[in-house]
């Protein structure tokens, strides 16, 4: 399906896009770039103005009324991880958002 579709994507460096491209070479195919941009915001609003389709995540999608997500097969599913600089000032409220987030399972 994405073979010569337009598309409105993400600059390089962002994961939607690396994504994107990474499936694309995988696949052996090629979409047709017609708008890039580095704010989420302005791809999403893009897209529901018909400019072209976006990879989005979820969640913005369900936030952008208008838009209809339709998953990749196989879905695509990737990690975050937290990392910080070892040479820098970490703060006590850094310090207890860690302690949160690995408590949480987050």
């Amino acid at each position: 399906m994405l073979a010569d579709l337009p598309m409105v994507v993400l600059s390089e460096g962002f994961l939607q896009r690396a994504l994107l491209d990474s499936y694309c070479t995988t696949h052996e195919v090629q979409y047709r770039k017609v708008m890039e941009c580095n704010f989420v915001h302005m791809t999403a609003v893009a897209a529901q103005a018909g400019h072209g389709a976006a990879t989005l995540m979820r969640s913005m999608v369900e936030r952008q009324p208008g838009l209809v997500g339709i998953p990749f097969e196989p879905k695509e599913m990737f990690n975050f991880e937290m990392c910080w600089r070892r040479d820098r000032y970490f703060s006590k409220a850094c310090s207890a958002f860690t302690r949160f987030a690995v408590s949480a399972g987050v």
